[in-house]
């Protein structure tokens, strides 16, 4: 016997797969539904009570709610980052690094000064000192990282694609560096 929670797992992995068919146009909507249903009946048998079936369908239309609800809370906090970086910038001379620019603003008054200081803060911060000496020293280990030679605060990817985000190029250098990863983060006070 199979339970609600176990078909609507299902129906997200299956929609998961067959929605970038659709965005790319090489199903409908109308195709993607029959797959669906097709898939779930072929997963869990032709004799799959139709009210199972809604009952999953429900639980895996409020796991997209909940998905949805979550996308648009970052986007938003995304865009008040993004609209905060640019208050800090604003007005001051291109070229600057944003710490730089922060060092500048919090001497201010006011929101934008107090929005620096935060920054500057975290940038103080053990942990902001140990992820950016553990991107640094992962970039330096890496075989597709080559630093710029005439800005030596960037890094360029040369591998093809997009290269590794942080958080993965963290996770690299701690499993392929292991002892070289616990002395950065011990040199870190």
């Amino acid at each position: 016997m199979t339970n609600t929670a176990e078909i609507a797992r299902f129906i997200l992995e299956a929609e998961d797969r067959l929605v970038p068919l659709v965005e790319q146009k090489e199903l409908t909507e109308h195709d993607l539904q029959i797959k669906l249903l097709m898939a779930v009946r072929e997963r869990f048998g032709k004799d799959l009570p139709r009210e199972e079936y809604m009952r999953a369908l429900h639980v895996a239309l409020d796991e997209l709610d909940r998905r949805a609800e979550a996308a648009r809370e970052s986007y938003k906090r995304t865009k008040r980052q993004l609209a905060a970086t640019t208050m800090i910038h604003e007005g001051l001379p291109a070229g600057l690094r944003f710490r730089e620019a922060c060092q500048i603003r919090a001497t201010g008054t006011g929101p934008v000064a107090d929005l620096a200081q935060q920054y500057l803060t975290w940038f103080d911060s053990r942990e902001y000192r140990v992820r950016e000496a553990l991107v640094e020293a992962a970039m330096k280990a890496h075989p597709y990282f080559e630093r710029d030679v005439t800005r030596p605060h960037i890094w360029h990817y040369t591998a093809p694609g997009d290269g590794p985000d942080e958080e993965t190029l963290i996770d690299w250098f701690q499993r392929t560096h292991p002892a070289r990863a616990r002395a950065v983060e011990a040199e870190i006070q």
